[in-house]
């Protein structure tokens, strides 16, 4: 682990939480019954609580991206939701 994976793994953390909080009202009103639970606010514990899971689930994403492309994964999934984004 490197100070450099790190770095990119928090700007890639912090800029992918922000796009899903962009997306999730949108993702809500597009969710019928009890699916639409998996789009609610996590609490400041749920927060803590998940913190680690996220950041190793961010770090496989960069690891296993090619070089260069940050995270490429993630971002051809946050493309396939723009459907649902605000406009």
């Amino acid at each position: 682990m490197t100070e450099e994976l790190l770095g990119q793994a928090k700007e890639f953390y912090q800029q992918s939480k922000q796009e899903y909080a962009d997306l999730r009202p949108a993702l809500t009103a597009h969710t019928d019954g009890p699916l639409s639970r998996l789009f609610s606010d996590r609490t400041v514990e749920e927060e803590f609580n998940n913190v680690g899971n996220d950041l190793v689930f961010v770090i496989g994403l960069l690891l296993t991206s090619p070089p260069g492309a940050g995270g490429v994964l993630w971002r051809r999934v946050t493309c396939s939701l723009s459907p649902f984004a605000p406009t």
